[in-house]
């Protein structure tokens, strides 16, 4: 699971029960600007919301899925990177007081 501002998740899902408008300009935002990590559970509940009354479009939310889907990615990609250059530091830390 990605976490996420508390914040950005509170506007989605008050989003969810509002707005169709601001739910799309949004999550878009949020979504294309990868530095900002959001939980894939907070914009599936808005977009899945939207789509059942209707106001967001099957396409938008499909591409919410395939953005989530790559969020997810990067960010487990980020954590295995950051793992290993905990890993080499200490590897190397050991090598030198040895």
């Amino acid at each position: 699971m990605i976490v996420a501002p508390h914040s950005v998740q509170a506007e989605l899902l008050l989003i969810a029960n509002g707005d169709a408008a601001s739910v799309t300009t949004l999550a878009w935002r949020i979504l294309e600007r990868q530095h900002r990590v959001v939980s894939d559970g907070a914009v599936r509940l808005a977009a899945e919301s939207l789509t059942a009354r209707g106001l967001l479009q099957v396409e938008e939310h499909q591409r919410f899925r395939f953005y989530l889907a790559t969020l997810e990615g990067e960010a487990e990609a980020d954590l295995v990177f950051e793992a290993r250059k905990r890993e080499r530091k200490a590897s190397r830390r050991e090598a030198s007081h040895a």
